[in-house]
Formats: structure tokens, C-alpha cells, sequence
């Protein structure tokens, strides 16, 4: 089997088992968080419902509270006679209503506010407005009055009931009792009512405002566990069973049960007043709740195996992309072919592997290498050779030319004692330029050239001319190319005698490190124009060997450079600079090799 092959089926392999295991667990772990705020919500409902639930009942008790505290109130209903021998005083009657009526300080379309005395007096004021004397010796028995007087005083909230003085409206109510003196046995009880209808109205706002309001069905239950609302359509097995639950020991308050009617998951959550004592159960489908989760679970099967695909789609590009450098490679050796080699490339197996046959292949043309090497590195230090040579006759005939010129000059001085020793240092220096020996020397040796040179230009130009050579001895054994100190002073000679004289020329070497050595020849000329400085800094690097023609602007530089470039091809310093206090500086480094 190729390797292509078998990168792509364990490439493959693995992706699918890190999508596997990351949806499974990113499926788990987003549903769990999506069912946590579906429960959430459906107890934030519930919440939402008991909420105003309470604040509906605290509003009656409150208007009860102020009833009690009310002294005008008080001192109608315990003072004066409302009602005797089945007639009614409707002027005190007036009065309790007046009082009443600026106390709520609210329209009374939906209240009832009920006083109950012991002696048998019962007055109604608000929706429908009564008062009536029945007998005091069977007030007690009133469930409203009975279970005020035990409370003694405290709250007590009545889930709906039908209405004693309309037999066809139910209502909510808060009831307490309260007496006539402080500290004294309460002798009657003030009941606020509430309309039922409107009370389930403003539950049921709260249920259309929240998540699926239209589809959660809800019961409230009093302290006894009895159901007094429930809204639409609730089985009673499905009362039956959250009321189970909600006795249950387990600290949870929501929870899941199954409709033995329609045989649907159902979810509930529950919250428990602490104000009425009253629950609040919430119900709806999971299918409904957790409609989301089931959206959520086809896209993400979508996903995975649109991810899927694409992934194998990579994984086959990428094995695909892996292999065809190998291949590549391994026709390129193939295709290759050296000089004066006699080994020849045999053909791969076809049962081999891309691997396998390229090893092979590296193999063979490992052998051509063997036989080929020695050669080719004949060739090239012979090709470098030739080069060094080129560039040296190209300066050779330039030397020459200016040494010519100057004594012809002197010749025409008629100075014959300094054309002598012209002639004398000539002839030293041409043995050192036509020695074809070597095409690179040590520094003393170019030294010596380079003192020789600017002993002839002293001759020539006198007192107008200053040299100064400081080269530690240490560096006198570095491998130098030959003629370069002396085109660079000739360089230097040609631009500073634009300025007034003396001309400095200063050749001045040291050590960098135990490595690297630097040598500085500079001048106090004009310096290099800016415009040569930028030429020379855009083309230094690309110029790594080339040959100038005579006609070529700074000739000597370039091929001094060129020349340095071939001996330290790694470690080659050649730059251009002119110095702050005027002047061109030309700066020569290397590391040290072996000469």
C-alpha cells in the first residue's frame, strides 16, 4: 500500500475519533446547560406568578392593616348602633362607608372589605354593599371569623370562595381580627376581598409575557395541598402526580414525570410562598421546553458531518501534499545527471514505497557524488584562480600607468636623483606585481608594497603629502589578496588633492575580537559624494563576483572588492564612509584564516 495511502486512513482515523469525542461531549455538556435554563426558566415562571400573587394578597392586607389602625373606623363601628331590630341607621351607615371609602383611596369595582362584629353586626362595603344582624351567638362558627379570632391577630389568607353576599362571584381574601381597646379580646374581624376573575387576569398576564406562555399550564395550591386554580385543560393525574412530587423529600424544585393519559414527557417546577404559604406549579411538555435541545442536536449532526467530510477532504490534500515533494524529489534524482561519473541510476521497484524509493534513489546518487567530488573541486579552485588572476591584470596596467606618469614628470623637473629612486622602488614593486606565484599574500607583504607606492608618491609630491601606517605586528600574518592596500591609497591620492594641501593618508588595523580583524584606510579629502554612497550601498551586496570594464566608475574599488568577496565570501567587510571631520574612509575586515 502507498504511504499516501496509509497517511490518509490513520489521518482520517484520528480526526473522526476527535470529532466523535469532542461532539459527544460537547453535545452532553450543552444539552445539560440547555435543560438547566429550560427548568430555569419554567421555575422562573412559576416565580413570576407567585410573585404577583403576593404582592395581589400583601395589597389587601395592607388595606386591612389600616382599617384596623383606623380610629375614626373604630369608633363608628364599636360606638354606634348600624343596625337594631332589623333597622338600619343610615347615618352611621353613611359614616362607616365615608370612612371606608377615603381610607382605601382606590375605586372599589373589584374589592370587598367585610367588618364582623361579635355581637352579630355584619357590614359590606365595595362591590356590592350590605349590612345585616344575625345572631351573635353563632358568629364563631363563621370559618372567616373562627380562624381569624385563632390567629390572634395575625394574617390570614382564604383561597377563592364563593362570595356570601353574591353567590355567583368567588374571591381571594385577607382577614383579621381586632378589638375595640388595646390589649383588650378582639370582638371583631375586618375581611379584604378580592375579585377571583380579576386576580387569575393579572396571573395570567404574567404567564403571556414570559417563554411559552401560550403552551405552560399552571396550579396553585393552598398550604393543605388542595388545587383551588388550575389553568386550561390539566388531567387530574397529572395533579395527582405533581402534588407527589412536590412531598417528596428530594430537595429539587423542578422535576419530570410521564402523562399515563397521552403517555408525553412532562416537565414541572414549583415554588413555594413564603408570604400566603400557597404553591405555585408550572407544567409544560418536554417536547415544547426542550424543543431547542432537538434543533440543537440535528444541527449539530448537520455540522459533524459537513466537518466530517471536509475533514477527510483535508486529510487526503494534506497526505496528498506530504507525498508529492517526496515524489518529486525522487524524480529529480532520477532525472539527475553528473559529469565523469560512471555509476547510472537503476529504476525503483514498483512494490516499494515512496520512502523506501526515494532512499534508494538518495542512495545512487550518492554514489555519483562520491565519484564526482574531487573533480568538481578541482575545477573550482581553479576557476577561483583564474578569477583572482583577471581581476589582478585588470589593476596591474592602471599602477602603472600613474607610476609612468610620475616620473615622467620628474624627468621633466629634470630631477635626476628622484628618478633614480623611482626607477629603484619600481623595480621592487613590479617584482612584487608580476609574481604570478600566489594569487593572495599576508598583510606585511602588502604592507611593504603599500609603503613602497607612498614613498613614491612622497617623492613626487613632497612636503604636500602625509602618510601614517599603524598595523599591530599580530596582524601581519592574516591571508591577504594581492594590490589592495595600493589601489585604495591610489584612490585616496586621486580625490584628496582636490582640497589645499597636506594630504593625509592614514592606514591604521586592529583586531575586533580573538577573530576578526578591521583595517581603515582614510584620507582627508572632499570624501565620496552621496550620490556614489548610495549607488555603492544598492549594488555591494548583489556584485558577489564580476568583472569591470577599464571604462567602469571606481574600477580599483570595485574589483577590491570582488577580490576580498572571493578570499572571505562569509565574513567580508568592504564599506564606504566619509568621516564626520571630512575625508573618505574605506574600512577592510575578515576573520582570521589560514594563510
Amino acid at each position: 500500500m502507498k504511504i499516501k495511502w496509509k497517511l490518509f486512513i490513520t489521518y482520517s482515523s484520528l480526526i473522526l475519533l476527535i470529532l466523535l469525542v469532542s461532539s459527544i461531549f460537547f453535545y452532553l455538556y450543552t444539552t445539560k446547560i440547555m435543560r438547566d435554563n429550560g427548568y430555569q426558566s419554567l421555575y422562573q415562571t412559576a416565580s413570576n406568578i407567585s410573585d404577583k400573587l403576593d404582592s395581589q394578597m400583601e395589597s389587601l392586607d395592607q388595606l386591612a392593616t389600616r382599617i384596623i389602625f383606623s380610629d375614626h373606623i373604630s369608633d363608628i363601628w364599636f360606638h354606634n348602633t348600624l343596625i337594631k331590630g332589623g333597622t338600619v341607621n343610615q347615618t352611621n351607615v353613611n359614616a362607616l362607608h365615608s370612612a371606608v371609602y377615603s381610607l382605601a383611596g382606590l375605586t372599589m369595582e373589584n374589592w370587598e372589605i367585610c367588618l364582623y362584629h361579635l355581637n352579630g353586626t355584619i357590614a359590606s362595603m365595595g362591590m356590592y354593599s350590605a349590612i345585616s344582624q344575625e345572631n351573635g351567638d353563632t358568629m364563631e362558627s363563621f370559618p372567616i371569623v373562627s380562624k381569624s379570632l385563632a390567629a390572634k391577630g395575625s394574617k390570614v389568607f382564604f383561597p377563592p370562595y364563593t362570595n356570601p353576599w353574591n353567590r355567583q362571584d368567588k374571591v381571594f381574601s385577607v382577614a383579621r381580627c381586632f378589638s375595640s381597646e388595646l390589649l383588650s379580646a378582639p370582638s371583631a374581624v375586618v375581611e379584604v376581598q378580592f375579585k377571583y376573575d380579576y386576580v387569575i387576569k393579572e396571573l395570567n398576564k404574567v404567564l403571556h409575557s414570559v417563554n411559552y406562555g401560550n403552551d405552560v399550564k399552571y396550579l396553585l395550591v393552598g398550604e393543605d395541598g388542595e388545587v383551588f386554580y388550575s389553568s386550561g385543560d390539566v388531567s387530574q393525574d397529572i395533579i395527582s402526580c405533581c402534588l407527589d412530587k412536590m412531598s417528596s423529600p428530594v430537595n429539587s424544585h423542578w422535576f419530570s414525570f410521564a402523562d399515563d393519559a397521552s403517555g408525553a414527557k412532562m416537565a414541572a417546577s414549583f415554588i413555594r410562598s413564603s408570604y400566603t404559604g400557597w404553591s405555585v406549579v408550572t407544567i409544560l411538555p418536554e417536547a415544547i421546553l426542550f424543543q431547542k435541545i432537538h434543533l440543537f442536536a440535528n444541527l449539530l449532526m448537520v455540522i459533524s458531518v459537513f466537518a466530517l467530510i471536509c475533514t477527510m477532504l483535508v486529510s487526503y490534500l494534506l497526505a496528498k501534499n506530504m507525498m508529492q515533494p517526496l515524489e518529486k524529489m525522487h524524480q529529480a534524482i532520477l532525472h539527475t545527471t553528473l559529469p565523469y561519473s560512471p555509476v547510472k541510476q537503476l529504476p525503483a521497484k514498483q512494490s516499494q514505497s515512496e520512502p523506501e524509493a526515494l532512499y534508494e534513489a538518495y542512495l545512487q546518487l550518492t554514489q555519483q557524488l562520491q565519484s564526482s567530488i574531487e573533480l568538481s573541486a578541482q575545477m573550482s579552485i581553479r576557476e577561483t584562480k583564474a578569477q583572482l588572476s583577471a581581476l589582478q591584470a585588470q589593476m596591474n596596467p592602471h599602477f602603472l600607468y600613474n607610476t609612468i606618469s610620475s616620473i615622467s614628470i620628474l624627468s621633466e623637473m629634470g630631477d635626476s636623483a628622484k628618478v633614480q629612486q623611482t626607477c629603484t622602488l619600481l623595480t621592487e614593486m613590479m617584482g612584487y606585481i608580476l609574481s604570478k606565484t600566489k594569487t593572495e599574500t599576508v598583510l606585511e607583504d602588502e604592507i611593504r608594497f603599500a609603503k613602497q607606492y607612498l614613498e613614491l608618491m612622497k617623492i613626487r609630491y613632497e612636503h604636500c603629502l602625509e602618510w601614517e601606517i599603524q598595523i599591530p605586528v599580530s596582524l601581519y600574518g592574516i591571508p591577504f589578496p594581492r594590490l589592495v592596500l595600493q589601489p585604495l591609497i591610489e584612490n585616496c591620492m586621486k580625490y584628496a588633492t582636490n582640497v589645499d594641501p597636506p594630504w593625509k593618508i592614514r592606514i591604521e588595523g586592529c583586531w575586533e575580537d580573538s577573530s576578526k580583524w578591521r583595517i581603515r584606510v582614510s584620507d582627508n579629502g572632499p570624501g565620496f559624494p552621496s550620490e556614489y554612497l548610495a549607488s555603492w550601498n544598492e549594488s555591494k551586496d548583489s556584485d558577489v563576483f564580476r568583472y569591470y570594464d577599464e571604462t567602469a566608475d571606481g574600477l580599483g574599488l570595485k574589483n577590491t572588492r570582488s577580490r576580498f568577496m572571493i578570499l572571505y565570501p562569509e565574513h567580508c567587510i568592504f564599506e564606504l564612509s566619509n568621516l564626520p571631520q571630512g575625508g573618505a574612509s574605506i574600512l577592510l575586515g575578515g576573520s582570521s584564516l589560514t594563510a
